[in-house]
């Protein structure tokens, strides 16, 4: 039983996380303008802000999924859910457009605490009930997504956009604890001493594999739509 409390944790860990994020992300165009940021370039620094984080996040996804296979995936959403938090917190504290471009920076860098526990889940779960579980998972993400700018625009109106930087920091943190005390990988991880070859194995790998450089080349142009639209949606409206 103790393999299917690892999970539920992780599930609910992606909700607070998804939560979190469409908490605040949404919300960046205001906080910059808040900032000092005129209404003139107000969208070129929300572009700036918004990519930034992504673009380091796609540098770094490689090594943190390298590192997860060698060094344990555990440790790797540990290492994400603290440091995710920390950036949240660095968020709080900002005083210019330049130091909350930095905080974005460092939240890319952050990043991996969804894969991490994906990576989890499939390793724990039986063949036959992986699909439901990662369903799940899904769907925690999502009704994160749902359920984050509600709670945004509250804590917005409540204490100010700030502040909801702390609280996301604390929803990031309290992940951490969870994960640290509940979440156990299975004995069998292959990451234990099998796992050989460089980065740019995994990557050429990856780019041979017909299949996978398809369903990456087509996320890619799903994610590229959708970003190109969300930051700016609240600006627009």
């Amino acid at each position: 039983m103790k393999k299917y409390r690892s999970i539920w944790v992780l599930i609910i860990s992606m909700f607070f996380m998804a939560s979190a994020y469409t908490m605040l992300i949404p919300f960046l165009p205001l906080y910059l303008l808040e900032l000092g940021v005129s209404q003139a370039r107000v969208h070129l620094w929300t572009g700036l802000v918004f990519s930034s984080a992504f673009f380091v996040a796609g540098i770094m996804g490689p090594v943190w999924g390298k590192m997860a296979d060698t060094r344990g995936k555990k440790r790797m959403a540990v290492r994400a859910a603290f440091l995710i938090g920390c950036s949240y917190f660095l968020g709080g504290i900002v005083h210019n457009e330049w130091q909350l471009l930095g905080m974005r920076i460092f939240q890319g860098f952050a990043n991996g605490l969804v894969a991490a526990s994906m990576a989890i889940i499939s390793s724990t779960v039986e063949e036959k009930a992986l699909g439901t579980y990662l369903g799940f998972a899904q769907t925690s993400i999502i009704l994160g997504g749902i359920c984050g700018p509600f709670m945004g625009g509250g804590l917005s109106h409540l204490i100010g956009m700030r502040d909801s930087f702390f609280v996301a920091a604390l929803f990031l943190w309290l992940v951490t604890a969870a994960i640290v005390i509940f979440v156990r990988e299975p004995a069998h991880a292959p990451w234990k001493k099998s796992q050989e070859g460089s980065i740019a194995d995994d990557l050429r790998y990856a780019r041979s594999n017909r299949l996978m450089f398809e369903l990456l080349m087509a996320y890619f142009v799903l994610q590229g739509t959708i970003m190109m639209i969300q930051p700016v949606v609240t600006l627009y409206i």
